[in-house]
């Protein structure tokens, strides 16, 4: 969403709040929503939030370029900070080094070299978990070294890669709870079983609809003037999804403006 108006969920936020502070035992919220409900912009919003309290924040939108379980790693020490992960980085180096692939089959074609190569599943869950052990490591050490939270934030884990989801859910999650002053918020749109290592550690909370008062709210903000007939059908129309009432102003003021060039 690309306005905070309309979807200024303060159950969210206070919950959010509440993680940081840790005011309860869980270190995970769990925020589900279908589309258009709000959750990549509400992880954008807690991402600001966390830099005005000067809370060390990493925000992984798991399409896109997230391909595998080493890009969320790498993505995660990026963010806050590559001089504050010398463990893991001595480990990718290490892991790099010692790398061996496997050439399973060489074929060549018309004077080029095509080589098929196929790496040891087993070497790449070995790389995996030693790559994870250290980053979880040295965010162990740096919530140790100061008293700023630590917050990780993973928006559309729906979208993610098939590994990524079974790591992030079996075992990074589960890890990164055991860390203190450190919290997580995982976006998506279905909510999966919660794994035994994690389970009492998590908050599920549901997006709601917002109201036809909200919708009003929101003209108001933008200075957008609508029939009330109008507002009233858009808003069951859309079932009191936000992001399609956004998307629905911003049609109407461009074609406002299109009328009056």
């Amino acid at each position: 969403m690309r306005d905070d108006y309309i979807i200024d969920r303060i159950t969210a936020s206070d919950l959010f709040d509440i993680l940081v502070r840790q005011d309860e035992q869980w270190r995970v919220l769990w925020l589900q929503g279908g589309e258009k409900m709000g959750k990549s912009h509400l992880l954008s919003r807690f991402r600001r939030q966390s830099k005005k309290q000067a809370t060390f924040v990493a925000h992984i939108r798991l399409e896109g370029n997230i391909r595998n379980v080493s890009d969320v790693l790498r993505e995660i020490e990026r963010q806050i900070g590559s001089d504050r992960f010398a463990g893991y980085s001595a480990a990718v180096q290490k892991q790099a080094a010692a790398a061996l692939v496997e050439v399973k089959e060489t074929e060549i074609k018309e004077a080029n070299l095509m080589i098929s190569a196929k790496p040891d599943p087993e070497q790449v869950k070995l790389r995996r978990q030693v790559e994870t052990t250290a980053l979880c490591n040295d965010l162990r050490q740096l919530a140790a070294a100061t008293s700023q939270p630590i917050t990780i934030l993973f928006d559309a884990l729906d979208q993610a890669a098939p590994t990524i989801q079974r790591w992030l859910q079996d075992e990074f999650l589960g890890r990164l709870c055991q860390i203190e002053r450190l919290c997580v918020v995982v976006a998506c749109r279905n909510a999966p079983e919660p794994n035994v290592d994690w389970e009492d550690e998590h908050y599920h909370h549901v997006l709601q609809s917002v109201s036809l008062e909200d919708f009003h709210d929101y003209c108001q903000h933008k200075k957008v003037s609508l029939p009330e007939q109008t507002i009233k059908d858009v808003h069951r129309g859309f079932a009191g999804v936000p992001g399609m009432f956004v998307n629905f102003v911003e049609t109407f003021v461009s074609s406002q403006q299109r009328g009056q060039a």
